[in-house]
């Protein structure tokens, strides 16, 4: 088994470091340290710190007496106030560690929907009021109409630039390639941009805003602290309970009243220090969950007045659009076969 440790002066080295004379002049000596150097240096660099009271070096381990000596000192850390505090800490740096990290994951998608809304709502106009690309043919009249019909033409003419804008999007440049793929151009200047799906088909909450953003974990974080506030708690609680087990069982005669009465104190300050930890978990746990729906709605938002830009710039291609050009379809075939019996 120690055939591994064969000429390693290192352990020596250990020795010295850890005051451990036999085992440091053993390693010195021999080829190797001996099983008793090795469980002495375990003794007084393991059991000892931690059993300090219930065992002394090269004694016997009582496996019960150093359980219980664990549990008893387990439970005076939970009973004291400098516990209480470190674990309030712990439960608030998570807190502000993923309030950290939604905050970014917002901003990010939120100037992703914001810079692409500026750029498809791009009016480069001449001095004249019309776009700067080939609106010559269009009647000056007709342009200067506000509404849809407006938007519609200056998306068309200003087309190429939106896209290259759109492109350097890293958060929105796929989605818009399989938009630009189903639209539909015409060389006519009186026939905008068409699609046959609204824009929330390619850009929706499923493939802008969860792909950035960590739903799953942040929809979580209020279960999280809201248990480690109890988990606090209770095992405030446990290491009471714990401690004054041993005043509360000698009954309530009148010679145990004053151990009755510290048990007492002890346990009901222990309580009110756990129970601080599930103020501070519920507290942050309440916060969180309102700051998380206020970011999805911004994101929402933002991302809603992208789309609905989009919809007032593209003509969407509806089913009555279709029957309309084949009424208008068949409506020319009768008028080329009447004119060609009438010949």
């Amino acid at each position: 088994m120690y055939h591994s440790l064969k000429n390693f002066k290192p352990l020596g080295c250990l020795g010295r470091i850890l005051n451990c004379e036999e085992f440091t002049k053993e390693c010195a000596m021999a080829e190797q340290p001996s099983t008793q150097s090795l469980m002495k240096i375990v003794e007084e660099i393991v059991f000892a710190p931690i059993f300090s009271n219930a065992y002394r070096p090269g004694e016997d381990v009582d496996i019960y007496n150093s359980i219980g000596e664990l549990l008893y000192n387990i439970a005076q850390i939970t009973q004291s106030n400098n516990f209480m505090i470190l674990y309030c800490l712990s439960t608030i740096a998570f807190f502000i560690k993923q309030l950290f990290y939604i905050t970014r994951e917002k901003n990010c998608i939120n100037q992703a929907c914001k810079y692409a809304t500026r750029d498809v709502k791009i009016e480069s106009l001449d001095e004249n009021g019309t776009p700067a690309a080939k609106l010559e043919s269009l009647d000056e009249n007709e342009f200067l109409n506000t509404g849809k019909r407006r938007k519609e033409v200056i998306f068309k003419f200003n087309f190429s630039r939106i896209n290259d804008a759109i492109c350097q999007n890293a958060i929105f440049k796929h989605h818009w390639s399989e938009f630009t793929e189903a639209l539909v151009h015409s060389d006519d200047n009186d026939t905008p941009v068409q699609n046959s799906h609204p824009a929330a088909f390619f850009f929706n909450e499923d493939t802008i805003i969860l792909p950035n953003y960590r739903a799953a974990s942040y929809t979580a974080t209020p279960n999280y602290l809201t248990g480690f506030g109890i988990l606090g708690t209770f095992l405030g609680l446990a290491g009471g309970i714990y401690l004054a087990s041993a005043g509360l069982s000698g009954g309530f005669d009148a010679d145990n009243t004053e151990k009755l009465r510290t048990a007492l104190n002890q346990l009901l300050s222990g309580a009110g220090l756990a129970f601080m930890t599930s103020i501070v978990g519920l507290a942050c746990s309440l916060l969180f969950a309102i700051r998380e729906k206020y970011i999805i709605r911004e994101l929402q938002k933002n991302l809603g007045d992208f789309v609905n830009a989009l919809d007032e710039r593209v003509h969407l291609i509806t089913a009555e659009d279709v029957s309309r050009q084949q009424f208008a379809l068949q409506e020319e075939q009768r008028d080329l076969q009447e004119e060609q019996r009438d010949l």
